[in-house]
């Protein structure tokens, strides 16, 4: 099994260090590791001085991060394509447990578990919540509609048959899962397959964020599934509730993942989040385009 692991960096000099740091420190270090970067800040630069191991894929404008996978994997040259972020850290055995896992199990897609690497700060405990509180290092191995680029690999056959990417906007990876789940083969979840992930710690940024992914994922899910107009405003409307149904369903996977404390502390923190990708949601929908 040849791996290739492909990390998606965008003005990512305050994290690309971390991220590196902790792929070179790998307990199965056979594997070949890529960055494709479309950044302004000088990220590209600190990678080839920095880790003269890693390939540097370079766009001069700007990629979204489905376009920026699409130039790595076909650059790629493993049979098994992974993916980590240039603001997470993989756990010492990621490439071991997720050589593991390809080797264990039939599935055209594998991911895993993510927690937060700044745990001191209560925002970030807020933004990890909304983000990523349904993939908490918890429970068994298990499949799932979709699991974040973040933390998931897929065996080059399934990209082939699946991908590529969508380009535009973001949600490109909720996309291409879909696609597997539709066709029988839903991502396969491995809690012990793990990396850590730097969230926001500024309020402002986090709730932006949090309001522009909302718009992506009613964009995307408009084009994915083709919604009717009549549909879209359907689900506009459901958008006024949406809020709560989203809180009533993290407050499953808080107590499963056994995060009640933290989630009772970001609180303050995840109700505004949870508002403002609604509201994001619900100006997707009704977007005319």
């Amino acid at each position: 099994m040849r791996v290739s692991v492909i990390v998606v960096a965008y003005n990512a000099t305050r994290t690309i260090r971390a991220s590196l740091g902790a792929l070179a420190r790998q307990t199965d270090d056979d594997f070949d590791l890529m960055v494709v970067d479309s950044s302004t800040d000088g990220t590209a630069e600190i990678v080839r001085a920095e880790f003269p191991r890693v390939t540097v894929v370079r766009s001069e404008t700007r990629l979204y991060p489905g376009a920026a996978r699409n130039r790595g994997i076909s650059a790629a040259t493993g049979n098994v394509i992974a993916f980590v972020d240039s603001d997470c850290l993989a756990a010492a055995d990621w490439v071991a447990q997720l050589k593991a896992a390809h080797a264990a199990h039939d599935a055209g897609a594998i991911g895993g578990s993510v927690a937060p690497a700044n745990p001191e700060s209560v925002i970030g405990w807020g933004a990890y919540l909304c983000e990523f509180a349904g993939w908490a290092p918890a429970g068994g191995i298990r499949r799932m509609p979709d699991i974040p680029t973040c933390n998931i690999s897929y065996k080059r056959e399934a990209l082939e048959k699946y991908g590529p990417f969508r380009e535009l906007g973001y949600c490109s990876d909720t996309a291409l899962n879909w696609k597997l789940t539709t066709a029988g083969d839903a991502p396969l979840f491995v809690p012990d397959l793990r990396v850590l992930h730097f969230n926001h710690e500024r309020l402002g940024r986090f709730l932006s964020k949090q309001a522009m992914h909302g718009e992506a994922f009613a964009a995307m899910r408009r084009d994915e599934q083709r919604l009717k107009t009549w549909r879209r405003w359907v689900y506009c409307a459901g958008c006024s509730v949406l809020p709560g149904v989203l809180l009533g369903r993290m407050a499953i996977r808080v107590v499963a993942g056994g995060l009640t404390k933290e989630a009772v502390l970001a609180l303050p923190i995840v109700v505004p989040g949870l508002a403002a990708w609604s509201w994001g949601e619900a100006r997707g929908y009704a977007a005319n385009r």
